[in-house]
């Protein structure tokens, strides 16, 4: 199978940072890498430069982290180096454990991470005023991913990256006048070959209610007419269509004014829906399993691992956020704003 661009970057990526961690650490048979040289590697990674133009190619892994070892250069976060760095040593030492038959050497490790490394930003809730500005810019804009993502975020609080990839099929009427949309987490992409859909765990490949106010406004007629077709068509064409729409989010927040700080992002409409389904009273198993949120309570694993047709329905039909401006959203011409094609700096074309 051809490996598109963005998985090429990807790759090239994974495989400079599992050079870093043999240059520090030694170039050893897998199955005898412990927890002790993971811990090691992360302490030396204390004085590694976060941003690339502070590693020059020409040094060594070495020869950079002694050039900063005063942090005049800026440290990588907690979530860079825990979920980059450290993250593809733990694959790749874990990935011969079948093969070879030894026990996981990380299994129990608890890693200690330096003080310079910045502690991970908790997304903050919007308010209903930054919602409403949200929305509107969105429909403004002329962009289906721009006009819908959001809503779809706040009424779903699915993450991002499985909403850009949704298809039509994806979509269905679970009960009667209650629709979910639901991925099997692998998916045929526009070139013809089978992708997986970024999900982060396999709870995320359940179901979740479609609010009925998608259905009032028509969007889940138009979307289970796209069949087997993705949702948002612009976004999917590109490189990597979960980044792209991460960034086009953000800008559109931007130009509604609504990040003052970088807490107040997409995340923050999955998390004020988690709360609003609290408000209404939604039990935490259902909020879990609407989230795509793993169940960890022992009594949670009894039963179907989703949402029964009662409270299903009366998700669907939950009261909206009060105070937010959702009128924006009626008459919408999904067709048009699905075709509508982004131009920087002007407005986007639409073909007709």
């Amino acid at each position: 199978m051809p490996v598109r661009s963005g998985e090429k970057k990807d790759i090239g990526t994974a495989r400079m940072r599992l050079g870093i961690f043999i240059e520090l650490i030694g170039d050893h048979p897998v199955d005898t890498y412990t927890g002790a040289d993971l811990q090691a590697y992360v302490y030396l990674l204390t004085h590694w430069p976060a941003k690339e133009k502070d590693r020059p190619k020409d040094k060594t892994a070495r020869e950079i982290l002694a050039a900063n070892a005063d942090l005049t250069a800026k440290p990588l976060k907690r979530s860079a180096l825990e979920d980059g760095y450290v993250t593809i040593v733990k694959t790749i030492i874990r990935s011969k454990i079948t093969e070879l038959d030894y026990p996981d050497p990380l299994s129990g490790v608890k890693l200690f991470y330096p003080d310079t490394a910045a502690p991970r930003e908790s997304a903050e809730p919007l308010s209903s005023n930054q919602i409403s500005r949200i929305f509107h810019k969105g429909v403004e804009r002329g962009l289906l991913d721009e006009a819908m993502l959001p809503l779809l975020g706040h009424l779903t609080g699915r993450r991002l990256g499985l909403l850009v990839h949704l298809t039509g099929n994806d979509i269905r009427e679970k009960y009667p006048d209650v629709w979910v949309a639901q991925t099997s987490g692998i998916q045929l992409n526009r070139e013809g070959h089978w992708q997986r859909v970024p999900i982060k765990t396999d709870a995320s490949a359940t179901f979740f209610i479609l609010h009925d106010f998608l259905r009032e406004i028509g969007f889940i007629e138009w979307a289970k007419g796209q069949g087997d077709s993705f949702l948002f068509p612009q976004l999917i064409r590109l490189a990597d269509p979960s980044k792209s729409a991460s960034s086009y989010m953000n800008r559109l927040f931007e130009k509604a004014g609504v990040i003052t700080t970088r807490k107040e992002v997409f995340h923050s409409l999955r998390g004020g829906n988690i709360d609003q389904m609290r408000d209404n009273k939604v039990d935490t198993r259902d909020r879990k399993l609407q989230a795509g949120h793993k169940l960890d309570d022992e009594h949670d694993l009894y039963g179907f691992k989703a949402i029964s047709e009662v409270r299903a329905r009366n998700m669907a039909r939950a009261d909206l956020m009060e105070s937010v401006d959702f009128s924006v959203f009626h008459g919408l011409d999904f067709e048009r704003l699905a075709k509508a094609k982004r131009t920087f700096g002007r407005q986007p074309k639409v073909r007709d």
